[in-house]
């Protein structure tokens, strides 16, 4: 609409000349003198073409002004999208990490507990790389669990995912659960005291669960 009114506008503008000289010596007809038309030539040419690369220049600058903003626009929904998958691939991280020592966490503790009440065990190489590791994995499950509690602090700006809500929740309930379990048995090993078994276990399944409802929703920003 903005382009055919300018182009509306401009044509009229463009034909001002021509009208005016009309105007002025409509009353003495055709000449038949190459001069005369040579001056009309050099009339319009001088007036027309002003206005025409007057009107290119206030087009080309509207134009310009249009791409520009277009592009600003596009850059900004790039950075978004850019930052967005940057929290969704630390989100992802952890996962496979914690993967690959949960199914045996239960199994670990409870064998490092019963090696803790032979005291001559505790000097065992073997027995020191087997606790070295497994606190190494109840620390990289702490720090999965501060990320995950900052999350909406340092990236929820950039999602239309509501934070706050039940679904989001839940998954820091499971975490917080589970960390301060791990937070039990990281004291005790250090203290080389053993775990009662009999206490709760971490249940890795429902952490899971709710971590893959949160992940999916912000998936489908990504999209």
């Amino acid at each position: 609409m903005i382009l055919i009114i300018g182009f509306i506008v401009s044509l009229m503008i463009i034909s001002l000349p021509i009208l005016s000289f009309y105007l002025k010596f409509k009353n003495q007809g055709l000449s038949n003198s190459l001069t005369d038309w040579a001056t009309f030539g050099d009339y319009i040419g001088g007036s027309v073409n002003t206005i025409i690369s007057f009107l290119s220049l206030i087009i080309l600058g509207y134009l310009t002004y249009i791409v520009s903003k277009e592009s600003i626009s596009e850059n900004k929904k790039m950075n978004l999208l850019m930052k967005r998958l940057d929290s969704y691939n630390e989100l992802t991280y952890y996962i496979p990490k914690i993967n690959l020592f949960a199914p045996t966490m239960n199994r670990m503790i409870a064998s490092i507990s019963k090696d803790l009440d032979n005291l001559e065990i505790l000097d065992d190489e073997s027995f020191k790389k087997k606790k070295d590791l497994t606190i190494k994995n109840l620390i990289l499950f702490s720090e999965f669990h501060y990320f995950l509690f900052s999350f909406n602090v340092r990236f929820g700006h950039l999602y239309k995912y509501d934070f706050n809500s039940e679904e989001f929740e839940l998954l820091l309930e499971s975490s917080n659960q589970i960390h301060e379990f791990f937070e039990q048995i990281i004291n005790l090993f250090e203290l080389d005291k053993p775990y009662d078994s009999d206490k709760m276990n971490p249940n890795f399944t429902l952490l899971f669960e709710r971590l893959a409802d949160v992940i999916n929703s912000l998936r489908t920003e990504l999209e």
